[in-house]
This record gives structure tokens, sequence and C-alpha cells, in this order.
């Protein structure tokens, strides 16, 4: 089937502008659609009426649908949005999105789809941004037709850039955040959730090694004689490693270091743990805070069955109530400091189940997205 070519040009000025942007871009890229370059961000005055303020935005993506179904998806993304198109009415109006088809593959003049877009000539706001995309593909063919159309628009009105970069898809938000760090009791599924993340999402994976501290299995049969060996082995592994990924984007781990406070806080004695919080500080003022910090839960039946069936030998002598401690000291430590996103595992497969995988990414995806909008002050 043969691929087809659009520039597509996409604008809002009511709500969270850049949010309804933003989020159309990775939608339209998951259904069927490439998206393969984005523009710079503008915003300008509404034209043609008194309205706000808008933001404005041109993209090329690549797909095997016709023009018609890409219309009727653009269509169905402005519904999606809260937008609603009214046939009757003969003037603009404020919109939360705004989805046009500016060039495709094919001229067309019909009553529902117009191919170039009639109107994009006597738009700055469509035309700068169109030049960009065009440029970053190096489409010689659309640039030239562009850079006339700009040579000969009427339209004088003022295009300011917002001073952020629009991504084409959710692998590439990841790719752009600081670490995500996805935690939860022994058992719960942080280690699998990461793999499957860095799977979906092309990004590296940094996951604890318990295998490498040498005082855990005497832990298990010894608790307080080696209870401060292995937490100090733990904390000092973890910001060592931790520290070496401050500077590094697209990461998720199955651990933080405040994971070492929570542990060191149930299994140490006043005296240990003191001396343990001298180190404790000093490492946390060298980690650098994770992007997101996801926290999963689980009842104890559900982490003692998974803890059974994967068999590691140190962690045959868990017994229910200290995983049930550890359940409890995540959820009241974590969930009014760190935790920004706290996931009930308790009817979730998202190993086996896709939808149930899918589910846990949106609302990953919508966090981090609303992170990197709050970080450049932006909505």
């Amino acid at each position: 089937m043969k691929l087809n070519r659009y520039y597509l040009g996409l604008g809002s000025n009511e709500d969270a502008r850049l949010t309804h942007i933003q989020t159309a871009i990775f939608e339209l890229n998951e259904q069927q659609i490439n998206v393969l370059s984005c523009s710079t961000l503008y915003e300008n005055e509404a034209q043609g009426f008194s309205g706000k303020v808008f933001y404005n935005a041109c993209i090329a993506v690549d797909t095997h649908l016709s023009s018609r179904e890409l219309l009727q998806r653009c269509l169905s993304l402005e519904l999606s949005h809260g937008r609603a198109r009214t046939h009757t009415s003969t003037t603009y109006q404020d919109r939360p999105l705004d989805i046009d088809l500016l060039f495709g593959p094919e001229t067309l003049n019909d009553s529902d789809l117009t191919l170039p877009h009639p109107r994009m000539a006597q738009r700055r706001f469509v035309l700068e941004p169109l030049r960009e995309v065009a440029a970053a593909l190096n489409d010689r063919q659309h640039l030239d037709e562009i850079e006339l159309l700009l040579s000969q628009c009427r339209d004088d009105s003022m295009l300011s850039p917002v001073n952020i970069r629009l991504l084409c898809s959710y692998t590439d938000l990841w790719k752009n955040s600081e670490m995500v760090v996805i935690e939860g009791c022994i058992g719960v599924g942080k280690t699998s959730l990461c793999n499957q993340l860095a799977v979906r999402y092309s990004i590296d994976t940094h996951l604890e090694r318990f295998e490498s501290n040498p005082y855990l299995s005497h832990f298990y049969q010894d608790p307080e004689a080696y209870a401060l060996p292995t937490e100090l082995h733990f904390l000092a592994d973890r910001q060592q490693a931790l520290h070496e990924l401050n500077e590094r984007k697209g990461i998720v781990a199955d651990y933080h270091i405040s994971k070492s406070a929570l542990f060191a806080q149930l299994n140490l004695n006043p005296q240990d743990l003191a001396l343990f919080n001298r180190f404790y500080s000093w490492s946390k003022k060298l980690t650098k805070a994770p992007a997101l910090y996801v926290l999963l839960d689980a009842p104890v039946e559900q982490l003692e069955k998974r803890i059974k069936q994967r068999a590691r030998s140190y962690e045959s002598q868990i017994d229910s109530a200290y995983l049930e401690r550890i359940r409890l000291a995540y959820l009241k430590g974590h969930t009014s400091e760190e935790a920004q996103l706290v996931i009930d595992t308790a009817h979730l497969d998202f190993v086996n189940e896709q939808a149930d995988f899918d589910r846990i990414c949106d609302q990953i995806n919508r966090l981090l997205l609303a992170q990197r909008l709050t970080n450049h002050k932006l909505a």
C-alpha cells in the first residue's frame, strides 16, 4: 500500500492550548500515522474574529490512510478534545483544537475537502511553520511553493515563538524526560513494568542488582545482625549508580535513593539508624530527583504468589508480616512525599494483558507531559 505524505496545521486558543496541540500530535502518531517533524510553536492573535490568543504549529506525517480517512481521524480528534463544529455557523469561533490538512499527495476541490488548503496563502501563522517543516524534510517541491506564497502573503501579523519544542511521539517524550522511577513492595512487578516500558518507548532501564549485595541472604536469616551492613551496602551501590545517571535522559529505573531510607526505617535499631542517616543525607544531596515517581501497590497475597513464582533463593524466608510492613511503609512514606502516581495493581495484569499495560502507559504519559509543561511554565 502506498505511503502518503501530508502537511497538517494545528491550532488552539482555549483552555490548555499547548496540552491540546501536543497531545493531539501524540494521538495522531498512534493512529496508523507517523509524525515525521514538528515546527516551532507560535503564538499569535486571532484572525477574522475577536477571540483569544492562539498557539499554532505545523507537522508533516506519513500514512497509508487516504485524504478523507485522514480528515476523519482529524475531525474525530478535534471532537475528543471538546471541539463542536457547527455547520450552520458562518463565523470563526474559539476552539480547543483545530486540525487542517494543508498539503497532500493529491489535488482535491470537493465540498468537504480542498487540497491544498484554500486559505493557507492568506495566513502567515500557517505558512511560517509550514516552511520550517518542509525545510526540515528537505521537501524542495513544497518548500518552493511555500516560499512563493509567503512572498505574496499580505498578512503582516506578528508571530511569537513559544519556548518549548514540540515532540513527535510518546517515545520522544520519554527520551527527552529525566529518569522515571517505578517503585513498590517486593514482588509488586516494578522490574517487569520497567522492562515493558523500555521496549515500548525504546529507552534504557536501570535495574537494581540484589545479587551483588553479599549481606542480603544473611539478613533474611538473621535480620538483627545483618541489617546495618545490608542497608549500607545497598545505599552505597544506589548512590554511586544513580549519581552516574544524573545527567542522562530516557531511563526508567526500579528504585531510587529514597528506597534506602524506607528500608532503614523498617530494619535498623535507633542507634544504627542514626549512623545510617548520616550517610544517607549526604547520598541524597548527590542524587537528582526523578521526573516522575510511580508507586505500584498490591495485596500481600498477590505479592507472595509472585515471589514464589520467581523463586529467588534469598527471598524464600520473607514472611507476610514483613511484606505488609514494607507495603504500608511505601504507602505512608511515599504517597505524600514523592509518589506522583500510585497504581493499585490488584486487578491488573500488565504483563499478560495488553489493555492493562496500555492503561498504565496512558496514566504515566499524561503525567510526564504535564511535568514537561510545568517545567516550561506552559500549558
